[in-house]
């Protein structure tokens, strides 16, 4: 156990005020029991607080909220109010062998009476429960769980309307190819053939040419063999253009500046000598390359340190359709050289920069927020602040997880989970009864993986250079992430949710708060903007809400945000009640839906590590 728990002074006039069974008796006993006169001060002959409970038994691992399902009537005169156990006018203790332990408790087995207290009225009500042993099993498919192996046929390529650009995207299955193009200005100096050899080495280098990853060596890991680039390095560009005289025309276009960078784009393109195969970067035949990455060099001061913004790194789409060449600038990355080399590695080449934004070219949103008023997914991700691996978010996106799905078919069982690194192994948990899994990434439903600090986690648990140190989680433990990736239906005059990716418009929800949208049924359908919904969101193992707030930087690669048996994680238990602060609607889902398991790790080490599971209704 990790949460605190103090000793409960017993005075003789408690065991007068608990009661038998499910229902509750109202008494004006204070929960401090700091003294008798306590007790007996607070009567009041019109008002009353009853405690009801559906239910007086909870299997061992279970949630006592979810599984007795409390009911608090306070009746004053005669008007009644049912009061909900998690408003915060109400004191909840549960009371076990002289131990006070709380609703966000793993509770032992025993005997317990859960007395509330209403300090507004001076009244308190108390019911009695048990926590009994269950009969816990090994799971197995089938039983437990099913694994689900055809979400990668709903992976972002399939549904150009779902990706972060809005376009089509690269497919993230089998081996591609891109077209990497330097580009200089007339004003500048030419790429060096050393300078021409840090770009080859950072596309298609070994892990040990550069002092990371390459970008071929980074994705044919995270993707377990799956996928695979291999870059074309073509002869550079040089633009017709001073670099000043292409910071002037980006700015003329206001917000629209990349359009700037397209136009050079398709000058970049045209200038290739015409034995040039470009059908070959066109893997899907559609006339428009996967992709097109422009290496540039300027002599200008970039956007981090008061420049244009077209000096910076960014993914962009063009389909242009009257384009010179017969294959098409498709998604394009302008990247800055100098990224590549920015002094933080021996040898000095870092794609940390290259990795996130080939993300996008795979239709992978931003995980951060650009309203940088908070910073949801806990910032430790390749998508959100460029470190790590990605995530298992992404990773069923892309087609190279298979989760391990609960599926309602077993009630009390323990499972194990390899590390993620090394297997894709995740758990996909959401409600199975009312509202069970619609069978595709999109919907509603908690992510939990085995995180280890090793392969592309392991040189950014040690501190990423760019975030001052800070990098990923340094210890071993479950991860767990809620996802609201429910998808958007426009509509007239209302917008809908709606399970078909090939009919929706969007995800409806998104890390940066004014771009999030939320489709509520009230009296009609609407949409509403600047939602409290998030797309992906990191679950704190100790239910604070960290990164709820501009300064939660901070807190990235915190290692209390990890679920584990060891004592320098943030705790070893999920139930709705201890997670309640994390989710708009408290104790529900996004969606109004109430999970119906509750989980803890019960042991772990650098192969495995094991968690049980305990359906509460």
């Amino acid at each position: 156990m990790h949460t605190s728990k103090s000793l409960l002074i017993v005075l003789s006039l408690v065991s007068l005020l608990l009661v038998s069974g499910c229902a509750g008796d109202s008494s004006s006993e204070d929960l401090s029991f700091s003294s008798s006169s306590d007790i007996s001060s607070s009567t009041s002959a019109d008002k009353s607080l009853v405690i009801s409970l559906a239910k007086n038994t909870v299997t061992y691992g279970g949630d006592f909220i979810s599984a007795c399902l409390p009911h608090i009537l306070y009746q004053n005169g005669a008007t009644q109010t049912t009061l909900n156990i998690t408003n915060s006018a109400l004191s909840v203790k549960l009371m076990h062998d002289q131990t006070i332990y709380t609703p966000a408790d793993l509770l032992p087995v025993g005997h317990y009476s859960v007395k509330v207290s209403y300090p507004f009225a001076k009244l308190t009500s108390s019911a009695n429960f048990d926590v009994v042993s269950g009969n816990s099993v090994s799971a197995s498919e089938g039983r437990g769980y099913s694994t689900r192996t055809t979400l990668g046929d709903y992976r972002l390529n399939q549904y150009p309307k779902l990706t972060a650009l809005g376009a089509k995207a690269l497919d993230s299955f089998g081996e591609k190819k891109i077209l990497v193009i330097p580009v200089t200005f007339k004003n500048n100096d030419p790429f060096t053939s050393d300078e021409l050899s840090i770009i080859n080495q950072a596309y298609n280098g070994a892990a040990s040419d550069t002092g990371w990853q390459s970008l071929s060596s980074y994705y044919s890991t995270s993707s377990y063999g799956k996928f695979s680039i291999e870059a074309t390095i073509a002869p550079p560009f040089v633009a017709s253009q001073t670099d000043s005289e292409f910071e002037v025309a980006a700015k003329d276009l206001g917000s629209n500046y990349p359009s700037a960078v397209v136009t050079l784009a398709e000058a970049a393109l045209g200038s290739l000598p015409a034995t040039f195969d470009l059908s070959s970067y066109d893997s899907d035949g559609d006339s428009y390359l996967d992709a097109l990455e422009l290496v540039y060099k300027t002599t200008r001061p970039n956007a981090r340190t008061g420049g244009s913004s077209v000096w910076w790194n960014f993914t962009g789409t063009d389909d242009h359709a009257n384009q010179p060449t017969t294959e098409k600038v498709g998604y394009y990355f302008w990247s800055e050289f100098s990224a590549l080399t920015n002094g933080y590695y021996t040898p000095n080449i870092d794609t940390h920069v290259l990795v996130h934004e080939t993300g996008h070219i795979l239709g992978l949103s931003d995980y951060y927020s650009y309203d940088r008023d908070e910073d949801p997914a806990g910032g430790a991700d390749m998508m959100d602040h460029n470190i790590g691996d990605h995530g298992p978010y992404s990773k069923l996106l892309l087609g190279w997880a298979d989760p391990k799905i609960i599926d309602g078919s077993a009630s009390d069982f323990t499972m194990s989970l390899a590390p993620f690194e090394n297997s894709g192994e995740c758990i996909l948990l959401r409600n199975t009864t009312t509202l069970p899994f619609n069978g595709t990434p999109y919907d509603e439903y908690l992510l939990l993986s085995y995180y280890t600090p090793t392969s592309l986690n392991e040189q950014d648990a040690k501190g990423y250079r760019e975030w001052n140190g800070r990098g990923c989680y340094s210890a071993s433990g479950l991860q767990v992430f809620h996802i609201d990736s429910r998808l958007d239906k426009k509509g007239s005059p209302q917008d809908s949710y709606i399970s078909s990716p090939s009919e929706a418009d969007g995800i409806a929800a998104s890390n940066t708060g004014s771009w999030s949208r939320v489709v509520e049924k009230s009296s009609a359908y609407s949409a509403t903007t600047y939602s409290p919904y998030r797309l992906l969101k990191a679950i704190p193992a100790n239910g604070s809400n960290l990164f709820a707030s501009k300064d939660s930087l901070s807190a990235m690669g915190a290692n209390s945000v990890l679920f584990g048996s060891d004592a320098s994680l943030g705790g070893s238990y999920y139930n709705n009640y201890k997670m309640r602060n994390l989710f708009p609607n408290g104790l529900s889902f996004d969606d109004g839906s109430t999970l119906n398991y509750s989980f803890s790790v019960l042991q772990q080490n650098a192969e495995s590590i094991q968690l049980h599971f305990v359906k509460n209704a």
